[in-house]
């Protein structure tokens, strides 16, 4: 499919759905969706948003809308975890204490057996 300003006023569209019918967040939520609801590869997607500037801008706040919407959910299930590590960047906290004193490694050079 070649690009056109329908495909953005389709993307348009389904943002507003989106917005409109929370109920339709899951079938909006990845770029999987938007190509599938477009009718194009995800690959096609990505194109377009590297060589259609307009079409980049609205793709850019879909995926701010949808980050929005996401954590508007307040899941705390595994899967919700899942995808706010990979849409959101968030990550798990790992806290490391050391304890102890911190003493010079001594190194012992030695001839061997001699």
């Amino acid at each position: 499919m070649k690009y056109s300003e329908d495909i953005l006023t389709k993307l348009k569209d389904f943002m507003d759905e989106m917005d409109s019918t929370p109920s339709s967040f899951w079938k909006h939520c990845s770029v999987h969706h938007i190509a599938d609801l477009l009718g194009v590869h995800r690959d096609t997607i990505y194109d377009w948003e590297e060589n259609h500037p307009e079409f980049s801008d609205t793709i850019k706040k879909w995926r701010e809308r949808r980050n929005a919407l996401f954590l508007e959910l307040k899941q705390k299930n595994a899967a919700w975890i899942f995808l706010a590590k990979n849409w959101l960047g968030m990550r798990d906290k790992q806290e490391v204490e050391h304890s102890g004193e911190l003493k010079p490694l001594k190194v012992i050079v030695s001839d061997g057996d001699k």
